[in-house]
């Protein structure tokens, strides 16, 4: 997968926290989407930077696609705890690795520069349970 083009199912495993948080400018988001906290505490699209800390996934609750413009900061509710994620490698073998979020459709083993990770608690054929309510510092 990658970035992501259209809104999309994911599912959470119990109990989840209801995260109200202003998005970013200058960007679209859509339901499904794994976001993370950038350098101005806004709720943006993850990118290979460090210190982007993994917020949730975008409920869809104010809209399948939000387009937030320039200088704006739209209001977006999260759901973060343990989530299925659609990953179209998962297997048994991921069960306690950590991913880092490669942009908002999908994850990776790959750090690059990013410095925090979520680990991965569970699997279904096609879909990764990560861990979003406990991310790990890795650097």
């Amino acid at each position: 997968m990658a970035e992501l083009t259209e809104s999309r199912d994911y599912q959470v495993k119990g109990p989840v926290l209801i995260l109200d948080v202003e998005a970013a400018g200058n960007d679209t988001y859509y339901r499904g989407a794994m976001l993370v906290a950038n350098a101005n505490g806004f709720a943006d699209v993850p990118t290979d930077t460090a210190n982007q800390l993994p917020l949730g996934v975008y409920t869809g609750r104010q809209g399948q696609i939000v387009a937030v413009a320039n200088g704006s900061h739209t209001k977006l509710e999260l759901e973060s705890g343990h989530i299925l994620i659609p990953h179209s490698g998962a297997m048994q073998a991921d069960v306690g690795k950590l991913f880092y979020l490669s942009d908002d459709g999908d994850v990776s083993e790959t750090a690059g520069a990013k410095t925090w990770a979520l680990k991965c608690k569970g699997w279904k054929p096609g879909f990764l349970l990560l861990d979003f309510a406990s991310p790990v510092r890795t650097a």
